[in-house]
């Protein structure tokens, strides 16, 4: 267990791409050690490191609605992530296409995974974590193989399902704590909950060690 509790936990939102077992987005404490583990755990799979020949860049239709969009977001992200708007926008337009390969991951590795997301930091990629350190299969080589920026990790210990899973079985006992218990949900390889304050925190505390075997951050 790893506890830090202030008066206003520091989150960082990371974009989910494609279902994960759960329709909320994940808030996880800012430097999180587990976080650190789940998305280091072992040397990312791309197609560089199973020798594959470059893929062709992805090639995404344009439209109206898209380009609204972009347009909407693209100095946001920019600044979030201290890059050019035009690379902001280009990586926007990439989600809807990076979000279908990474399902077409989930499918072929039900069951192991862990974490679905949209990395900006320290480079550019959607990345699927499973766990596990068994190898991929032939088919998730191939989808590798012809997508640019687009990573498989392997190494974790808990599914996204299992962490959604362990959350709703308090959700009526967190009910219970008002608006002292600002959130929570499946983070990084862990359950992670943020409060205001540390009456709340210990209360929370004494059920959480008591009640789970999964690890967890106030």
């Amino acid at each position: 267990m790893r506890r830090n509790v202030g008066l206003l936990v520091a989150t960082v939102t990371l974009v989910m791409l494609g279902a994960c077992g759960g329709d909320q987005p994940t808030s996880v404490e800012a430097g999180s050690a587990a976080g650190a583990q789940l998305q280091g755990a072992t040397q990312p799979i791309s197609w560089q490191t199973l020798g594959c020949d470059e893929p062709a860049p992805l090639v995404v239709a344009s439209s109206e609605a898209l380009e609204t969009d972009v347009g909407l977001a693209a100095d946001s992200v920019a600044t979030a992530n201290g890059i050019s708007s035009e690379e902001a926008s280009r990586r926007l337009r990439l989600q809807q296409i990076l979000s279908e390969r990474l399902a077409d991951v989930q499918t072929f590795e039900a069951g192991r995974v862990a974490r679905m997301e949209l990395q900006h930091e320290p480079y550019f990629a959607a990345v699927v974590t499973l766990t596990g350190t068994g190898p991929v299969s032939e088919a998730i080589r191939d989808i590798l193989c012809s997508t640019p920026e687009l990573e498989v990790r392997l190494g974790a210990t808990y599914t996204q399902d299992e962490l959604v899973a362990e959350t709703n079985r308090f959700a009526a006992v967190l009910a219970d704590f008002g608006p002292g218990l600002e959130s929570w949900g499946p983070g990084e390889g862990q359950l992670v909950f943020t409060v205001i304050d540390v009456h709340t925190a210990d209360r929370l505390d004494a059920i959480l060690s008591q009640s789970t075997d999964y690890p967890y951050t106030i």
